[in-house]
């Protein structure tokens, strides 16, 4: 059976989404929009779509993505625009449709170098005036006990302290090499890579 086809008995009333997956509805143009994404993914090709708010998007192409990882040795990665989009699909999305198919596959979620925080900058940036003092210091203690280091996770007392303090700790995307750093064993972001390189879909 084709991948396309797959999808959309899965995604078809009375298949096997319809009663485990959350909220689920009855949408013609999600599964034509699905078994397109599923067809492109089997014979290769590229394919633009369009689809407006409600149609289901997600679903759409995590579904294929999943099955197509599961069945050939190719690793999935799934590319978005914006970073909350990454973590809706990496902590809900994929974590739902999974457990709806009884699978297990291995997911990572990979950002951009300067969302991890980085330990030798974090130990060595200095605040500039007292809220910038309490937002590092809060970072360092969730930053000792967090394995991600994913600045998105993190929770500041002060948002505004915090938007002024991201720059200066973060990973420099241009500076820093897991060649020269001293620090690399503590890196959030070499971590984050070598768990995205074991992974079979990548967000």
């Amino acid at each position: 059976m084709s991948l396309a086809r797959r999808v959309e008995e899965l995604l078809e009333p009375g298949g096997r989404l319809a009663g485990r997956w959350p909220r689920y509805e009855e949408r013609e143009v999600q599964r034509r929009l699905a078994g397109d994404i599923a067809a492109t993914i089997e014979h290769g090709g590229v394919l633009l779509a369009e689809a407006p708010t409600g149609v289901g998007k997600s679903l759409a192409y995590l579904l294929p993505a999943v099955l197509s990882a599961l069945a050939t040795e190719r690793r999935v990665v799934i590319a978005t625009c914006t970073r909350s989009l990454q973590d809706q699909l990496y902590e809900r999305d994929l974590p739902a449709l999974l457990e709806s198919l009884d699978l297990h596959l291995p997911c990572a979620c990979l950002k951009g170098k300067q969302n991890y925080v980085c330990p030798r900058a974090l130990e060595l940036t200095e605040g500039r005036g007292a809220e910038e003092d309490e937002v590092l210091e809060q970072l360092r203690r969730w930053a000792a006990g967090d394995e991600e280091g994913d600045l998105d996770r993190f929770v500041p007392a002060d948002a505004e302290a915090m938007r002024r303090v991201r720059g200066r700790v973060g990973a420099d995307p241009a500076a820093c090499t897991i060649v020269t750093c001293r620090r690399g064993r503590e890196c959030s972001w070499v971590r984050a890579r070598r768990l995205a390189a074991q992974a079979r879909i990548v967000v």
